[in-house]
């Protein structure tokens, strides 16, 4: 049964783990996508964070190597550690999601002007019922958050981009969301420098990262819907 739906959604980024878990990453979109980390998956939903809850933040700090446009941004600073992704809950109604605008708020600060980081999101359809891997599939869109890189306060990045194509999404698949790292020019990255993200705060008094959807999109209550994947407790 729905038990949610809006015209146009938009879905926010919380630090509530997801009901699926920590699964083992075995097919990544698009091959092995930096070695064979683990995902752990957080909640991504329409429950916007409650009046004056304190925000969530992850800090990284990169080495002096230039991330490419495929880093996605980690639960740890270690070598080896867990990439973050966000889950919906299960879609209640077949739906084509991508087919008008996607807009993105995300908060961000580093630690200097000279770390050169943009800070972006890459969104895609999570297969319910896929029997192995992630259930990670389609490629919605992937985009910076605005023109210009985190500031060194925290403060939300945000723009709006329409996607190529529109993806069809069937009675329990999941929007996935990651946050990514990008480069701004030269990457100042030396193992000193930090970059934070900041979600799940009051959007009222403190910044907070959210994504929206010109679809109305209905979910439904959100259980472990994983099949037989890999899991790690």
């Amino acid at each position: 049964m729905a038990v949610s739906s809006q015209a146009a959604t938009t879905l926010y980024f919380h630090n509530t783990a997801s009901p699926i878990g920590r699964v083992v990453e075995l097919s990544p979109p698009g091959g092995c996508i930096q070695n064979s980390h683990d995902w752990t998956y957080k909640q991504l939903n329409i429950t916007s964070p409650p009046t004056l809850q304190a925000q969530t933040t992850y800090t990284h700090t990169p080495t002096s190597t230039a991330p490419s446009s495929n880093s996605y941004f980690p639960t740890q600073t270690t070598s080896g550690g867990q990439y973050l992704v966000f889950l919906s809950g299960p879609i209640s109604a077949a739906i084509t999601i991508g087919t008008g605008s996607v807009s993105i708020s995300l908060c961000c600060a580093e630690s200097a002007t000279a770390l050169n980081a943009f800070a972006g999101v890459e969104i895609r359809r999570w297969d319910g019922t896929t029997v192995s891997g992630t259930g990670l599939r389609e490629l919605i869109v992937n985009m910076d958050a605005d023109s210009a890189e985190c500031p060194t306060t925290m403060n939300a990045r945000t723009k709006t981009q329409t996607p190529v194509n529109g993806i069809d999404f069937k009675i329990g698949d999941r929007i996935a969301a990651f946050l990514k790292i990008r480069p701004n020019g030269t990457f100042g990255g030396d193992s000193s420098r930090t970059l934070t993200f900041g979600i799940d705060g009051d959007p009222v008094t403190v910044c907070d990262s959210h994504i929206t959807f010109t679809e109305n999109i209905s979910f439904s209550t959100d259980i472990n819907n994983a099949g037989t994947q890999v899991q790690v407790p």
